[in-house]
């Protein structure tokens, strides 16, 4: 299926950082949105997926439908619960809120 991912991310947040690094290393696509300079962005985002911290991952799939993920820890654990690995490119295409 194909699927990219979106990292609502803050400059300052290492979970970030990690979590960025675990999706160029996966081969997978993805779009990062920095929220340093959106507040009232991030108070949104934290009530449309009633998620406190950075970063908020989101899955989405080649018709919109649009999956939470969760934090840096909870990106790890669904690569390693959905085993994760790009078969070729055809499968994938190109810290506190407050």
């Amino acid at each position: 299926m194909l699927k990219h991912f979106h990292i609502f991310a803050t400059s300052t947040c290492p979970f970030c950082v990690e979590a960025i690094k675990i999706l160029d290393d996966s081969g997978y696509e993805y779009v990062l949105t920095m929220l340093d300079k959106s507040p009232e962005y991030r108070n949104q985002l934290k009530k449309k997926w009633k998620w406190d911290t950075v970063p908020i991952i989101v899955v989405r799939d080649i018709n919109g439908e649009e999956e939470l993920i969760g934090g840096c820890s909870d990106l790890k654990a669904y690569f390693e619960v959905k085993n994760e690995q790009p078969e070729n490119e055809d499968d994938f295409y190109t810290c506190s809120l407050d």
